[in-house]
């Protein structure tokens, strides 16, 4: 069993053990990590003669394998080391590495037939990246549509509110009008009535002020009514705007993460399955397994048969062959005749 400890970005093997070339599932190890690494997604690292395998920990001190094509045969002395790689929980655009530790270099050994499946560790690893990718994406799209939502709501109050004020601003500029028609007829009877000509000069300049009170109330409500309502309206679409460029942010910044991740521990495109390199698609052929094409018919002779013009002689089907003559042949002709004895 190897024992490793980790404290921050610093590792330490704590207790060793012998690497012999061409073992699988001997080679036991734990990582034994403090509460730094508690905030990451955490994946042991195993490079060897430039083979590079992962291993992910979910919790500190459990144990896993060293992958065994770190301890194939073709990296036999060379040296086998280990590190740390971490990827935030809460954010996958926070990375944390640890240095790298020699374990030991790799001994010679008997070669067993090579396994036929690589560690799985490394294609999890990139599929459950991936998915908390697209999980975090969702959820900032679903936060832009809500503050969207929200905007419209603001924006639709406004409007309304906007509308109560235009309708009250009509109002008082209808009893503007009103008071300067109280006025005017307040002259005509001044005009008329000479005893009563100071009571009613009075109530014309009364109804004046009030008229220029009115006009005064109705100007300035209505450049709060406009002025609210542009302020309100310039605040509810920055907020849908900031909302939305936050949410696009967010997206494309987890998006370009997690393709980053998948470039960093994808396949190497030089690997060859069947002889084929991964740069494109693969087909394979009948030729490429060992099989018979599509369009092969047998011959008899391919399957153990007899040819179709095959007839078979009396001997071949167990009778016995007789020449004979009799009065009842032509004595000018020969034949044979068949018996079969029991």
């Amino acid at each position: 069993m190897i024992e490793i400890t980790a404290r921050g970005n610093r590792l330490r093997v704590s207790k060793r053990s012998n690497l012999i070339g061409g073992s699988v599932g001997v080679n036991p190890f734990r990582v034994h990590f403090d509460e730094t690494w508690n905030e990451y997604y955490v994946t042991a690292v195993f490079t060897c003669n430039g083979v590079t395998k992962f291993v992910q920990i979910f919790q500190s001190g459990e144990e896993h394998q060293i992958p065994w094509e770190i301890l194939a045969g073709e990296n036999i002395g060379h040296t086998v080391a280990v590190g740390l790689y971490g990827v935030g929980k809460d954010d996958a655009a926070i990375v944390m590495q640890s240095e790298p530790v020699a374990l030991d270099v790799l001994a010679d050994g008997t070669d067993p037939n090579e396994p036929g499946n690589p560690s799985p560790s490394e294609f999890n690893n990139l599929l459950r990246r991936a998915n908390e990718a697209i999980n975090q994406a969702s959820l900032a799209l679903t936060e832009a549509n809500s503050a969207r939502d929200t905007a419209v709501l603001v924006q639709s109050d406004v409007e309304k509110r906007y509308a109560f004020i235009n309708e009250k601003a009509v109002e008082v500029k209808e009893s503007q009008t009103a008071a300067g028609e109280s006025a005017a007829a307040a002259s005509g009877f001044a005009s008329i009535a000479g005893a009563h000509e100071e009571s009613a000069r009075s109530a014309a300049e009364s109804a004046e002020a009030s008229a220029e009170a009115a006009a005064y109330w109705a100007e300035r409500s209505e450049a709060i009514v406009i002025g609210n309502g542009i302020a309100t309206t310039s605040y509810a679409d920055q907020a849908a705007l900031t909302a939305e460029n936050n949410a696009k942010h967010y997206a494309d910044s987890t998006a370009r993460t997690a393709e980053d991740n998948a470039k960093a521990y994808a396949v190497p495109v030089t690997r060859k399955i069947n002889g084929k390199e991964l740069t494109e698609d693969i087909t394979l052929s009948a030729e490429d397994v060992g099989a018979r094409a599509e369009s092969w018919t047998p011959t008899a002779e391919e399957v153990g048969a007899r040819a179709n013009d095959w007839l078979p002689s009396c001997a071949e089907i167990g009778t016995l062959k007789q020449s004979l003559h009799s009065d009842e042949t032509d004595p000018d002709e020969e034949g044979s005749i068949c018996w079969q004895y029991e």
